[in-house]
C-alpha cells in the first residue's frame, strides 16, 4: 500500500480528518478518482459530514490504493470493467440526485418558514453542484472510452423535467 495512503489512513483511524485529506492530497490517481476526492473533501472544508464520513473516506482510500495496485499489471480488460462499473455507479448517483432535488423541492414549496425555505434552497443548490460533477465525470469517462455509445452505456437517461 501506498505510505501516504497508509498515513492517511492512520489519521482517519484518529479521527483526523485535516491530516488524512493532506496525506491523500500526496497521492497520484487517476482523474475520475480525483473527482470523487475533490467532493469528499469539499464536504469537509463546508462542514457537510454525515455519520458515515469516515466510513466512505476509509471506503474511498481503498479505492485508490486498488487502483494504484492495477496500474501496474492489469490489462484492458479489467480497466474497462472498472470503468463501466463506474459509469453505473454514477448513473445511479444521478438517478439519486434527481430524486432528491424534487422531494427537495417539495419540501421547499411546503415550507411554513422563511428559514426553511432558505435551508431547502441552500440544500437544492448543493445538490445541483454535485448532479453537474457526476455528469461531467459520467460524460468525461464515455468520450473517452471505446466501450460508450452516443455517451451512455446503458439506458440512462435524464429525466424529461431536468433537460
Amino acid at each position: 500500500m501506498n505510505k501516504h495512503l497508509q498515513q492517511a489512513l492512520k489519521h482517519l483511524e484518529d479521527a483526523n480528518y485535516s491530516g488524512y485529506f493532506e496525506e491523500m492530497d500526496k497521492v497520484e490517481m487517476p482523474k475520475y478518482l480525483k473527482l470523487i476526492y475533490a467532493e469528499h473533501k469539499s464536504k469537509f472544508m463546508q462542514g457537510l459530514r454525515t455519520h458515515d464520513f469516515s466510513q466512505q473516506l476509509n471506503v474511498f482510500a481503498g479505492e485508490v490504493d486498488k487502483e494504484l495496485d492495477n496500474e501496474s499489471f492489469v490489462g484492458i480488460r479489467e480497466t474497462i470493467d472498472f470503468t463501466i462499473r463506474r459509469l453505473k455507479t454514477l448513473e445511479k448517483h444521478i438517478d439519486e440526485a434527481f430524486t432528491l432535488l424534487e422531494e427537495t423541492e417539495t419540501q421547499e414549496r411546503l415550507a411554513t418558514t422563511p428559514n426553511e425555505r432558505k435551508r431547502m434552497q441552500l440544500e437544492m443548490t448543493y445538490i445541483r453542484e454535485n448532479l453537474k460533477k457526476y455528469e461531467a465525470e459520467y460524460k468525461d469517462l464515455c468520450q473517452t472510452k471505446s466501450h460508450c455509445q452516443d455517451g451512455k452505456i446503458t439506458n440512462y437517461q435524464r429525466p424529461e423535467r431536468f433537460t
